[in-house]
């Protein structure tokens, strides 16, 4: 992995409750910038809730992308998605100690993103409309 090359986290966060929600943000950002990565921000995913139900729309988390920048010469034999598992493992372990449970790391990864949610495989592109853009490109996909 070069230095500079963008890396992103899809997450779900508390969608009900601001304060926990900014507490899994900071929690996210401190151990990534710990682990010498650069943020560049957060993005809100757009969605098109018309395609899940009633119940899946008052219990849907708030979805949001983290971007973030490897901000340190490493060597290539550097093992980076090893790194962010054990980031994300870290993540999940403080969340949990501060007893919020509205809180899912669907990925954090510089090769992948994970777009997950209760619906109908056929419905993805629907519930996420990003990627229905024709500059979303990827060379495979897998459903449940």
């Amino acid at each position: 992995m070069m230095h500079g090359d963008l890396g992103m986290g899809m997450i779900f966060l508390p969608r009900n409750d601001y304060s926990a929600l900014e507490k899994c943000r900071t929690i996210v950002e401190s151990e990534l910038i710990d682990h010498g990565y650069f943020i560049y921000g957060w993005r809100q995913v757009p969605v098109d809730t018309s395609v899940i139900g009633k119940k899946a729309n008052m219990t849907r988390p708030e979805i949001e992308q983290v971007m973030f920048v490897n901000n340190k010469e490493r060597s290539e034999k550097e093992d980076l998605d090893k790194e962010l598992f054990l980031i994300r493992r870290r993540i999940e372990k403080r969340i949990l100690k501060i007893q919020i449970s509205d809180f899912y790391i669907c990925s954090l990864s510089f090769k992948s993103v994970i777009y997950k949610g209760l619906f109908l495989a056929e419905e993805l592109e629907v519930l996420y409309p990003d990627l229905q853009d024709k500059h979303f490109v990827s060379s495979f996909a897998n459903f449940y």
